[in-house]
């Protein structure tokens, strides 16, 4: 276990986001949990700082990576650490524990090679994960590659829902997820109409909110995670989509034909399931 009881938050591991940056090239690891969360939320903060404000602390004391054994064996060496591995037999989502030195304290960074509620086809695809540059002292910026917005609502749900984590530090870091996949998409078709970016960034930039919508509402529509969080009052999985529905940064085509109509189509669906839940107790007897 770690030996701080401290919570971490981006700017209390530099060096550990300083000793990443040149492995990233060859190691496709990406900080996930709490920790990615509260990178995204301090990302975002000036856009939301009332909503988010509310929600934290986001963070556990643990730095958690969604990565390989040989990605935890590349930092321990690069922080002379040490690595543990998982016997064979053990039933674990760990691919390998990295020990190392930051700041002074000894931490374990967990590294996993399944994220709960997070489908494989959206860890493995072109949504798993996001590079941003980010100040760790002031005289530079490093890499640090986090989890996508998308998963990292995914798998507050799944924590909630499948690992049935009902604490509050769980149900704060569902809600502030839906925030700031709101403030990714409202950034995403900000960049779509800007002026200043390249014909390409807004290509590239409208494209990735309508993969991001398309698999949202997937998600929404058929997942027991996002069903449930939204049924027991946590949160709404299509909150994110209603806020920005009407940015003019949506392919015309795509809005009208697929996230107004889709978006109608699974609340019209949550509305029939809760009526016939509703007649089922009624026909209960008392």
């Amino acid at each position: 276990m770690n030996d701080s009881d401290e919570p971490l938050g981006p700017y209390d591991f530099p060096e550990l986001l300083k000793a990443f940056d040149p492995l990233l090239d060859d190691h496709n690891a990406a900080i996930v949990g709490g920790q990615a969360l509260n990178v995204w939320a301090t990302y975002f903060y000036d856009k939301a700082p009332g909503e988010l404000a509310q929600f934290a602390p986001y963070t556990s004391k643990d730095i958690d990576y969604y990565g390989n054994r040989e990605a935890a064996e590349a930092l321990a060496n690069a922080l002379q650490g040490d690595v543990h591995l998982p016997h064979p037999e053990d039933q674990t989502p760990h691919t390998a524990v990295a020990i190392v030195n930051l700041n002074g304290h000894r931490r374990e960074i967990d590294f996993l090679g399944v994220l709960a509620g997070v489908p494989q086809r959206i860890i493995s695809g072109d949504l798993a994960t996001v590079d941003l540059a980010w100040a760790v002292d002031d005289d530079a910026d490093v890499r640090v590659r986090l989890l996508h917005p998308l998963p990292i609502l995914m798998s507050r749900a799944g924590n909630i829902i499948m690992l049935l984590r009902d604490d509050d530090r769980a149900v704060r870091q569902l809600q502030a997820s839906i925030i700031v996949l709101r403030e990714y998409l409202q950034e995403r078709l900000d960049v779509a109409v800007e002026n200043t970016e390249s014909e390409g960034q807004r290509t590239d930039a409208a494209r990735e909110a309508v993969d991001v919508a398309k698999a949202l509402l997937g998600w929404a529509a058929h997942n027991s995670n996002a069903r449930g969080i939204y049924e027991q009052g946590l949160g709404d999985p299509l909150a994110p989509l209603d806020a920005v529905r009407s940015h003019h940064g949506w392919d015309p085509r795509f809005l009208e034909h697929e996230l107004l109509p889709q978006l109608k189509g699974v609340r019209e669906r949550r509305e029939n399931r809760w009526a016939e839940a509703a007649r089922k107790r009624a026909r209960r007897p008392t």
